[in-house]
């Protein structure tokens, strides 16, 4: 599952998780 932020904001956020819910990988960009 893809969760993301509108990329086109001044903040944006993002993780992937696997079906199992773990999260494998996320980020934040508050530049």
């Amino acid at each position: 599952m893809l969760i993301a932020v509108d990329p086109g904001t001044d903040k944006f956020g993002w993780a992937v998780t696997t079906d199992s819910g773990d999260l494998l990988l996320s980020g934040v960009s508050a530049l």
